[in-house]
């Protein structure tokens, strides 16, 4: 089954287990709604305001299927919405999809490249799975293979092809491996500028400790899993705290807080950082 496949590059994970918050758009106010109506769409809506500037922007999602079609319609206040066609029956052990981009209002801005559907085919298979992605937009066409090399690592390398001048970006790597005693270790390079290797160990059934070494930054962490929340935190060689509360509430709403301080930096109030993501399922 597909569920039991090799994992595509993008879904190798950079940092295992999450233990490790480093995600800028935790700390923005946000608020996320989704439910499946009568007729079997689903809707999803989120709304969220800055950190840094403020600014609220919103984003509604319909999924609909139509026999053997995904249909997903994407609308962002940003003016850049698209449209998603996805199949996986009609080749066996094959996703197809297709996105095309849509402007609202339909202005274009001056040297913007105009709207053009991005093709993408995933093949999946225990062993490995392949995928192959042209943006016909940016006249870029992107290959990655993925493989389980042996009991417990996974290595994924993914490139791209500039049809433009006919040249070759440079390849990025990620490599995943899952061993004996619940320990995971992850490693990637994806640029001079964007790489690391970190690992993760369970030392019970409810707690993780993890360190890891992400762009030349050292990274201790850890998580505490209670019966109805999660704790996590780290703390990294720049003097960055960095802490996170998830619970379900009785209406099962989803509530996640996420705080940050900088200790090097205590008198910048710009350098502490909060957010809050409630998310509601009907």
């Amino acid at each position: 089954p597909l569920s039991m496949a090799c994992p595509i590059y993008n879904d190798i994970k950079k940092v295992p287990k999450g233990i490790f918050i480093n995600d800028k758009s935790l700390f923005n106010g946000k608020v996320e709604a989704s439910t499946k109506l009568g007729n079997g769409m689903a809707f999803k809506s989120i709304f969220t305001k800055s950190g840094d500037t403020n600014a609220v922007t919103s984003n509604v999602e319909f999924k609909k299927t139509f026999g053997k079609l995904d249909l997903t319609t994407k609308i962002l206040s940003s003016h850049e919405s698209s449209i998603t066609i996805e199949n996986s029956s009609l080749i066996p052990n094959v996703n197809l999809r297709v996105e095309r981009t849509i402007s609202l209002p339909a202005v274009k801005p001056d040297g913007a490249a105009a709207p053009a559907p991005v093709i993408t085919a995933e093949y999946k298979s225990p062993q490995a799975s392949l995928t192959g992605s042209l943006d016909a937009a940016k006249h870029i066409f992107n290959f990655s293979v993925s493989s389980k090399l042996f009991q417990g690592l996974t290595a994924g390398l993914l490139a791209s092809y500039k049809l433009s001048d006919g040249s070759f970006v440079a390849p990025k790597y990620r490599l995943s491996y899952k061993g004996a005693q619940e320990l995971e270790v992850a490693a990637f390079y994806e640029s001079k500028d964007d790489f690391g290797i970190s690992a993760v160990r369970d030392i019970s059934a409810d707690t993780s400790v993890g360190a890891a070494l992400i762009k030349g930054v050292v990274s201790l962490g850890g998580e505490k899993r209670l019966s109805n929340a999660t704790i996590k935190g780290d703390v990294d060689s720049k003097g960055v705290v960095t802490a996170q509360y998830t619970t379900t509430l009785p209406s099962s709403a989803k509530v996640t807080l996420n705080s940050q301080f900088n200790a090097l930096k205590v008198a910048d109030p710009k350098a502490h950082k909060v957010g809050a993501t409630v998310a509601f399922s009907f």
